[in-house]
């Protein structure tokens, strides 16, 4: 790829922090605009667009609800394709578009609640056990093959339905430094085969991120792999 200087926006959806604004549909294409007209103007070349808050997301996935900052209900469903929508505007304009995405992070019991009656389960209602609690959040074990191979599953269908020039981890790490605060104790008795557990929790990320970026690039090997953690 041609190399250029990167000129980067975070498009922050969590809690509508930058966008979107209101759950009207219309209103969300029209805001969505003017945000990418001044940034255009500004000679911004590259947005990272927040595809995953808390176990929540904006694309028609089969493995997490739609955000309710865009339905304005946690039973819903996107009755719009944001993503598409998005990367079509910023290639438009001559911008790339990554997809800026959280695998452990998926907030408190409170907001998982607010999708209980979603068909598409949040994480912490469907897979309780996957779930551990630091400073009253909760976060998906990176200690769990079966938690691996869950986001695998979920960023597959991400990359393989939208044509987003790139992707960007963000909280891609354990919540906290300390060996003791976060009980992952079942999960490194079980796979810790003798390393001392700040290795293995390394290990863990790593293998993760690899896993990731050999389906990513095996999906549309131009991809852009890329991590704020």
């Amino acid at each position: 790829q041609p190399k250029q200087e990167i000129r980067a926006v975070w498009l922050t959806t969590n809690n509508g922090a930058d966008w979107p604004s209101s759950t009207n549909i219309e209103t969300q294409k029209s805001s969505l605009q003017k945000i990418l007209n001044t940034l255009q103007a500004a000679n911004f070349n590259t947005i990272l667009l927040q595809v995953q808050v808390k176990g929540d997301v904006i694309w028609d996935s089969s493995y997490q609800p739609s955000m309710k900052v865009f339905t304005g209900d946690g039973s819903k469903n996107l009755s719009w394709n944001v993503c598409k929508y998005v990367i079509d505007e910023c290639h438009s304009r001559g911008m790339e578009c990554h997809a800026w995405i959280v695998p452990y992070r998926i907030g408190t019991a409170s907001e998982a609640n607010r999708y209980a009656s979603n068909p598409k389960q949040h994480p912490y209602l469907a897979h309780p056990e996957w779930c551990i609690l630091y400073n009253n959040a909760y976060y998906l074990d990176p200690g769990l093959p079966e938690v691996r191979e869950y986001l695998l599953n979920l960023y597959r269908e991400l990359i393989a339905n939208y044509d987003f020039d790139g992707t960007n981890f963000d909280y891609t790490r354990y919540p906290t430094t300390s060996l003791t605060d976060f009980n992952d104790n079942a999960s490194y008795n079980k796979y810790g085969n003798g390393m001392s557990r700040a290795n293995w929790r390394r290990q863990n990320i790593n293998t993760f991120v690899h896993d990731f970026y050999d389906m990513a690039k095996s999906i549309k090997p131009s991809i852009k792999v890329g991590s704020a953690p």
